[in-house]
């Protein structure tokens, strides 16, 4: 087997001319068509990382609001119950101020209706004393 140097030689150019239009007309393209669709990948995850912040932040102002809107409830209702104990207590208070004016009146009533059942006695004592005394002298 003889190596012929001018075979040789032109294998060597021709490849070196293949691969320099291999590299100019199919590697660069290539690569770049790989780099655009690298950025594009990178916009979108960029792009689904913003959404998903965004979506976070909108959750959690979304808690803070219901939270707000809870305290709020809560402070309304306390108020409410307050305002409630207060009409039970103002209630109650002339509940028993009624009573109380109520036995005072019975009292009174009560204590004057013994005055006059006294006095009936004892403007009617001497009568029965007497038709006491009557009877027994009688007998």
């Amino acid at each position: 087997m003889n190596i012929q140097l001018s075979i040789s030689i032109w294998t060597v150019i021709c490849f070196i001319l293949l691969m320099l239009i291999l590299h100019f007309w199919l590697l660069k393209p290539l690569l770049q068509l790989m780099d655009k669709r690298q950025a594009r990948i990178d916009a979108a995850k960029a792009k689904k990382e913003a959404r998903a912040q965004m979506e976070q932040e909108q959750a959690e102002a979304l808690l803070r609001l219901q939270k707000e809107q809870k305290a709020a409830q809560k402070k309304q209702f306390r108020q409410q119950i307050e305002a409630v104990r207060a009409e039970n207590k103002k209630a109650i208070d002339q509940a028993r101020e009624q009573r109380l004016e109520v036995l005072d009146t019975f009292r009174a009533e009560t204590k004057a209706e013994r005055a006059a059942i006294l006095d009936k006695l004892s403007a009617h004592s001497e009568e029965l004393a007497k038709s006491f005394a009557d009877s027994l002298l009688k007998e």
